[in-house]
């Protein structure tokens, strides 16, 4: 009894503490959409469009549709086929090396953000600067799973602002379904995700974490020591929190950022529960990305709001 308690103490743990890793990614998601209103907005990029140019995109509506759908396919199954079967690179050491880059923007625009309207824009960029180098050598000489849940952070919100200026959900569905089908590709089709999370097996059976683009829910907080599979409860990949915070970052401008957040976590409890009973690994996005778009749908229904699809 004792040891079922605890393992749901420890289930409650995990699904808390990354429900928290992701509202913070959703905070820096609708931070850097606020930054790029503020751009566009200073550089007048806001102005409305002319009739005829809304008439000429209304023509290209299923073109531009059958073409994202081929795109995102095709790149989704051609970088799995390429990276699993003709290459021997470490792909988790590689997204890494590109979330720290890709956190290094968004370190700039916070400060932009926080910093006074009279601050030179050469000192912010030292300091991103410097901010990201030492988040570098954080991630890659002493990493923990705090390293790499706050580059995730960064990253995650630099990427879901920039999908999220996408105007119509209907595009967004679309390679939403690309990023389900490279999940279950992934998970069920080849081992090529299980390969980029863990690296090594260590010599009492534990497997090492790799330096790749995952959020970590560790066993204990502190000490801060490197990721593996006996101190750590759980991992939920980047793109998982990218997709919900792409809905996220949509659904503010309809006032229902409330209602996918809690599309989210039901999504995520869906995953973590089928999980467990059928011991394996499973793609969190064919469970996030329903429970997301379905609670964005319904909480517009309620709310009498028409969606631009």
């Amino acid at each position: 009894m004792s040891h079922e308690l605890n393992r749901l103490l420890l289930l409650g743990q995990d699904y808390i503490f990354t429900i928290c890793m992701a509202v913070w990614a959703f905070n820096v998601s609708l931070l850097m959409e606020k930054y790029d209103r503020y751009v566009k907005a200073n550089a007048g990029a806001d102005a409305p469009a002319t009739e005829s140019f809304r008439k000429a995109s209304a023509q290209k509506k299923l073109p531009s549709l059958i073409f994202t759908l081929v795109v995102t396919t095709t790149v989704t199954l051609g970088s799995i086929i390429f990276i699993t079967y003709y290459t021997e690179w470490d792909v988790g050491r590689i997204l890494s090396a590109i979330n720290i880059v890709v956190a290094g923007f968004v370190i700039y625009r916070l400060l932009f953000i926080w910093s006074p309207p009279d601050t030179n824009p050469k000192m912010l960029s030292a300091l991103a600067i410097g901010a990201t180098v030492l988040l570098g050598m954080w991630v890659y000489v002493w990493p923990s799973w705090l390293s790499s849940n706050i580059c995730g952070i960064l990253s995650v919100g630099f990427v879901a602002a920039l999908a999220g200026q996408i105007k119509k959900i209907r595009y967004v569905v679309v390679i939403f379904f690309a990023i389900m089908l490279y999940d279950l590709i992934g998970i069920f089709g080849t081992s090529f995700i299980i390969d980029m999370v863990y690296s090594t097996t260590g010599p009492d059976g534990s497997r090492e974490l790799s330096l790749g683009p995952i959020f970590i829910s560790p066993r204990n907080l502190f000490p801060l020591e490197r990721p593996t599979s006996s101190n750590t409860l759980s991992i939920l990949g980047y793109g998982d929190v990218i997709v919900a915070s792409v809905v996220v970052v949509m659904a503010r401008k309809y006032h229902l950022v409330l209602w996918v957040i809690a599309g989210f976590a039901v999504g995520l409890l869906a995953a973590t529960l089928v999980g467990i009973t059928f011991r394996h690994a499973m793609p969190a996005t064919v469970f996030i990305i329903p429970a997301t778009m379905s609670a964005l749908f319904f909480g517009a229904w309620l709310q009498n709001r028409r969606l631009a699809f």
